[in-house]
């Protein structure tokens, strides 16, 4: 049976970040206007919050906007929006626990619709929150991961909490300082915020309980109402791991389209089947072989791959390193 996803010019991204990106961009040049030319957007849409755009025109906006020349903009565009009036900035702002907050970034999240994945990892001393970029991309995998790993370092400031970050990126360190902290290490294969368990549920004691309640339901009434249909890329991820060791023609089969369709599809969006499942199959290989300590047959059993000799030839591929360089890393 066809399953439905979207492409990156299907307009169902909601403008929250390009109207963010455009008042800073007043703030920075006397015509904005200029960082638009080509995208199809206009200004006076940003307020019109029933209106939709795609993933290609704000690639595109934020293409324009790094030529403005300010490195902090990533960072202050993932602040923005967590001070933003946007329905889920202010759950995150007004909830009560991380535990919580992170509960509600897995119900709600996809109403941002954003090339970033959010992950939550538990562990017995730490609650991990991974940011893996979905753009093909560098130039805006950088900036979307600068941009969300800064909303995410602000929003934790509400909670006092003990964070420590892991960055995929090493540049910009001046900036990381001044938005994510002193406490970040860098080259790891996707950025990580480690919160120490404590103080996971831990209360925000300025977190207002009625407004809390009040905005929480209406997360729920715009998820009901709002149909979210998956982007290409999410859906092979997800394809790929519930279904380890599987090939294009699977997917396509699953998708009912041909396999020609599908490659061609995933061309557009700047990628490949086998790109999009090597990056699923790092990430959860080494989420299961460093933070859940699993055995190399636990994973080679979890990837169905017969032999331990391919398993780690297939985890170098993926990750660069063995799994015991790994362990000791």
């Amino acid at each position: 049976m066809s399953q439905p996803y979207v492409s990156r010019n299907d307009k169902v991204m909601r403008p929250i970040i390009a109207e963010l990106l455009y008042s800073l961009l007043q703030q920075r040049s006397s015509n904005p206007e200029a960082y638009l030319a080509g995208t199809r957007l206009f200004a006076n849409q940003f307020s019109q919050h029933d209106q939709f755009i795609s993933q290609s025109q704000l690639d595109k906006f934020i293409e324009q906007a790094l030529h403005c020349g300010d490195a902090d903009l990533p960072f202050l565009l993932g602040q923005h929006l967590i001070l933003s009036d946007d329905t889920l900035a202010k759950l995150l702002r007004y909830c009560p626990t991380i535990k919580q907050a992170t509960q509600h970034i897995s119900t709600f999240y996809s109403r941002w619709n954003l090339p970033i994945q959010l992950r939550v990892l538990r562990t017995h001393s730490h609650v991990h929150l991974d940011i893996i970029s979905e753009s093909a991309q560098a130039n805006l995998a950088n900036f979307y991961l600068k941009f969300a790993t800064s909303a995410v370092s602000f929003w934790l400031r509400n909670y006092c909490a003990e964070v420590q970050w892991q960055l995929s990126y090493h540049h910009a360190i001046a900036s990381v300082h001044s938005y994510i902290g002193s406490n970040a290490t860098f080259d790891r294969q996707f950025c990580r915020a480690s919160i120490n368990m404590h103080s996971v549920s831990q209360p925000h004691e300025m977190a207002p309980n009625t407004e809390y309640r009040a905005i929480q339901q209406q997360c729920k009434r715009e998820r009901v109402a709002t149909h979210h249909v998956p982007h290409l890329i999410r859906v092979t991820r997800s394809f790929c791991e519930r279904h380890p060791n599987c090939q294009l023609h699977d997917l396509a089969d699953y998708l009912g389209v041909s396999n020609s369709t599908l490659k061609r599809r995933l061309k557009h969006e700047s990628t490949t089947f086998q790109s999009i499942q090597d990056d699923t199959y790092r990430y959860l290989a080494i989420c299961m072989v460093h933070d859940l300590g699993w055995s190399n047959q636990q994973v080679a059993n979890h990837f169905e791959i017969s032999d331990v000799n391919n398993f780690r030839r297939a985890f170098k591929r993926w990750t660069g390193v063995t799994p015991s360089q790994l362990k000791e890393a």
